[in-house]
C-alpha cells in the first residue's frame, strides 16, 4: 500500500485458513467454490437449484464471475472474456474491471490496476458504446461495431484506485 495516510501500525489476528489438497503436481487441474457465510444445508440445497454466481472463466489466464447485473473479471494477462450470450470484453493488459448491467446493456465499467504498475488500460466491448469519464478516451469503430476505451489510471498515492467509465448511449 503505498497510500501516505495509511497507518504503519501492525495488526495481529488469529486467522481462519481452509485450502484443498490438490495432491502432488497436478496437471490441468482445477477446482470452483462459493462462500455462503451464515448459511444452513437449506440454503445450500436452495443455491444448488437456484444459483445466483455463474462462473465465467476460471482459467490461468482470466477469472470471473456475474452475479444479478454485475461481472467481476481479473485479467492475469491480456485476453477477452464473454459477459453474456451477446457481450465481451477484450484487455490489453492484466488489470481487474467491474461490469454494471442493466437489461442486458453495459452501464458502467470499472477498472483498475492492483499492481499498481500501469499507466493506462486499454478495453475493447464489443459495442459500439458513448462513454465519458474523467480519464477515459473513447474510440467507438462502428464497421466492426467495438469501442475501445483508453482509461488513464491514477499514479503515485493514488496508484491502484478504481476508475469509473459511464456508459452514456
Amino acid at each position: 500500500n503505498r497510500q501516505t495516510t495509511t497507518s504503519k501500525e501492525e495488526i495481529k489476528r488469529d486467522v481462519f485458513c481452509l485450502w484443498i489438497d490438490h495432491g502432488i503436481k497436478p496437471v490441468n487441474a482445477g477446482y470452483e467454490y462459493i462462500v455462503m457465510p451464515a448459511t444452513n444445508i437449506g440454503n445450500i440445497e436452495n443455491y444448488i437449484e437456484n444459483p445466483s454466481v455463474q462462473i465465467l472463466a476460471n482459467t490461468p489466464r482470466i477469472q470471473a464471475v456475474k452475479n444479478n447485473r454485475m461481472a467481476y473479471c481479473i485479467f492475469y494477462d491480456a485476453g477477452i472474456i464473454r459477459i453474456s450470450e451477446d457481450i465481451t470484453i477484450q484487455s490489453d493488459t492484466p488489470c481487474m474491471i467491474l461490469v454494471h448491467l442493466k437489461d442486458q446493456k453495459i452501464q458502467s465499467i470499472t477498472v483498475s490496476d492492483p499492481s499498481r504498475e500501469l499507466d493506462t488500460v486499454k478495453l475493447t466491448p464489443n459495442k459500439t458504446l458513448h462513454a465519458s469519464g474523467e480519464n477515459v478516451k473513447v474510440k467507438p469503430n462502428e464497421k466492426n461495431n467495438t469501442t475501445t476505451l483508453s482509461v488513464k489510471l491514477p499514479r503515485e498515492d493514488f496508484a491502484g484506485k478504481s476508475e469509473i467509465i459511464r456508459i452514456t448511449g
